[in-house]
């Protein structure tokens, strides 16, 4: 929860335009006999995420973007293509789809499941079975920052073989901001063996991933109302509180935030740590007036809207399970 806190902090200077100075916070041993407060359930898509912007590059490294593809649903996300130029052999689809909130371990599922999905399209497709390679596990860096944590994710080589000829492939997963980035790379006509092909791709995906920007809106950024604090002691059933010097100067209640001064930059950063303990904020949601990020030269920019379905569902609903590209 810490590193969740000073990452609250280092949001606040982005989305104010100013530094926190935060004085003291501590978590108040009285929080832990309260009931659940976080967010309500609301649909995944059209509710926790409303919209995303995917900023990405047109390059990276000697591969080059060559197009985007849509799908028929928002919730398939979009891919894009990157090849080499004079480079015919095989080229890198990346695809960018909503996942939500998962654990280690729900990331890993999914990405076995990718790979149940490779493996029945082939034999679909009248191929013989792949052979599939350990799923290895990759971290990413995207920040040199102490605190910041890395982009996680899998990868594997894969050998599928058509008309008699050797097709080395991988599949790369990683989980960012709410999105899964997924990455295939098949190698035609190359005498190179899968654990080459795993390795570039994943070299690949170390130098796109901390290019990236995604930013999303809607329920994942909730923001708690701020209320003008009367005396100098924080209630029983406060979450957290911060201080100045043995001054009170706010506190974080499961539905509000009450500060000594509720316009202070404090006040701000107790309601996005407030935000974090009660789930109102997730990793790449901005307040909507944030949205529309700035795009540099060398970028582009998707956007991708969504609206509510039928079924309802927590923030942790992965979507997108089992979607692959054919190999």
């Amino acid at each position: 929860m810490l590193n969740m806190m000073r990452g609250a902090l280092v949001m606040l200077a982005l989305v104010v335009g100013a530094s926190a100075s935060a004085g003291s916070v501590r978590a108040l041993d009285q929080a832990s006999d309260q009931p659940d407060q976080a967010m309500p359930r609301v649909p995944f898509l059209g509710g926790f995420l409303q919209e995303s912007r995917i900023v990405y590059p047109l390059q990276v490294g000697q591969w080059e973007a060559m197009g985007e593809k849509r799908y028929d649903h928002p919730e398939l996300g979009v891919s894009v293509r990157y090849a080499q130029s004079g480079n015919s052999d095989g080229w890198i689809d990346v695809y960018f789809y909503p996942a939500g909130v998962l654990s280690d371990e729900q990331l890993e599922a999914v990405a076995r499941s990718e790979l149940d999905g490779i493996r029945n399209a082939a034999v679909q497709r009248g191929l013989a079975e792949p052979m599939i390679g350990e799923l290895l596990s990759v971290a990413l860096t995207v920040s040199q920052e102490p605190d910041a944590e890395p982009v996680k994710g899998h990868v594997v080589g894969l050998v599928f073989t058509q008309d008699g000829q050797r097709i080395p492939s991988a599949m790369a997963i990683v989980l960012d901001r709410l999105y899964f980035i997924k990455g295939r790379y098949s190698v035609k006509g190359a005498l190179m063996e899968e654990a080459g092909v795993r390795l570039q791709l994943q070299e690949f995906f170390a130098d796109l991933v901390p290019q990236l920007r995604i930013v999303s809106r809607g329920a994942c950024w909730s923001e708690m109302p701020i209320q003008q604090m009367e005396g100098d002691v924080a209630p029983a059933e406060a979450l957290m509180s911060m201080s100045d010097e043995d001054r009170l100067n706010g506190y974080v209640l499961p539905d509000r935030i009450v500060a000594r001064d509720p316009d202070s930059n404090e006040a701000k950063a107790l309601m996005l740590m407030g935000m974090v303990a009660t789930e109102r904020l997730f990793p790449g949601c901005v307040p909507a007036e944030s949205i529309n990020p700035d795009v540099a030269e060398g970028m582009r920019e998707i956007r991708i809207e969504y609206r509510a379905g039928e079924s309802m569902g927590p923030p942790v609903q992965p979507v997108g399970i089992g979607r692959m590209s054919e190999a």
